[in-house]
């Protein structure tokens, strides 16, 4: 991950949110799922794909399973998908 985008996480992962983010060569997804008040969480990417307009995203938040142990610490889960460099419009949905 480039330096700048990842100054643009620390900035933004405090709460939730999703972004796109370009340089030169890629195209970076980002979902943040804000903080959270103890450890377990993953992120899941449900489907990605594109046509002729759009660049699509959607994930999903999941919470520690039942009877897993988890730390009361702060958490912030986020992903951050990287393609191609594209000019097409990026939809995220989390």
């Amino acid at each position: 991950m480039p330096e700048r985008l990842q100054k643009i996480i620390e900035e933004r992962k405090k709460k939730p949110g999703t972004f796109a983010y370009k340089n030169s060569k890629y195209t970076y997804l980002v979902v943040c799922y804000g903080e959270k008040s103890y450890s377990g969480y993953s992120v899941r990417v449900e489907q990605c794909w594109k046509d002729k307009e759009q660049l699509y995203l959607e994930t999903q938040l999941i919470g520690p399973a039942a009877g897993e142990e988890v730390v009361e610490t702060l958490t912030y889960p986020f992903l951050v998908v990287r393609c191609g460099r594209t000019e097409l419009l990026c939809r995220i949905e989390s």
